[in-house]
């Protein structure tokens, strides 16, 4: 059960980067060991378009799509709602006790009591290395130095994506933030902010650990 959240955990912190708007993304272990997992995810109007003039399409998400592949991965009750462009809404519970596996970006710790999330170049290349050919494809719109050898400021990045796109899409992508919150067992609620430019043009590694 733990590497199939782990997995659309990773999916949906990933699919972030396409929104260029603050997305949410809730994780409950309640006390019957399940899991449940809610996003919250809306683009701009601006991004819409910008998607639909670049792929062709209205949507990045196709519904039917995403629900077989969490069912597949031990999803028991499943709602997904997909908006245009990039926008998606979704709650997930997830119960059993399977852990192993995990996503690039998570690993459990301290007997599966804590699991951290690990932001570096290569864990979000591994990633991108198992989601689908069409997901990848969108990478390339982002034009982001974590995807490549390249080194770019954060300041640089907004830039590029100001002479490519214009400033409107530049100035969401820089106000843009992931909200992800962490709710144990005992009720203890863990909350993480964080820029997406910074995700974007990451030179370092960075750690960020949640006690279960």
């Amino acid at each position: 059960m733990i590497k199939d959240v782990i997995f659309i955990l990773g999916f949906m912190f990933f699919s972030v980067c396409f929104t260029a708007c603050s997305e949410k993304i809730g994780v409950k272990h309640n006390a019957d060991n399940s899991i449940l997992l809610t996003i919250d995810s809306k683009s701009s109007k601006k991004l819409d378009t910008l998607i639909k003039s670049l792929s062709g399409t209205e949507k990045i998400f196709d519904e039917t799509e995403i629900k077989n592949e969490i069912m597949q991965r031990n999803g028991e009750k499943v709602n997904v709602k997909a908006g245009n462009g990039a926008s998606i809404e979704m709650e997930i519970t997830f119960s059993g006790n399977e852990k192993d596996s995990l996503s690039p970006l998570f690993s459990e710790s301290n007997g599966g009591k804590s699991f951290t999330l690990t932001l570096s170049k290569d864990t979000i290349n591994q990633f991108l290395s198992l989601l689908p050919s069409e997901t990848q494809e969108y990478t390339e719109l982002l034009l982001a130095p974590v995807f490549s050898d390249e080194k770019m400021r954060k300041d640089e990045y907004i830039q590029l994506l100001s002479a490519v796109y214009g400033d409107e899409i530049a100035k969401e992508m820089q106000g843009a933030k992931l909200e992800f919150s962490v709710v144990s067992k005992n009720g203890i609620r863990q909350n993480l902010n964080i820029e997406l430019a910074e995700i974007l043009c990451l030179r370092e590694t960075k750690k960020y650990t949640f006690d279960w």
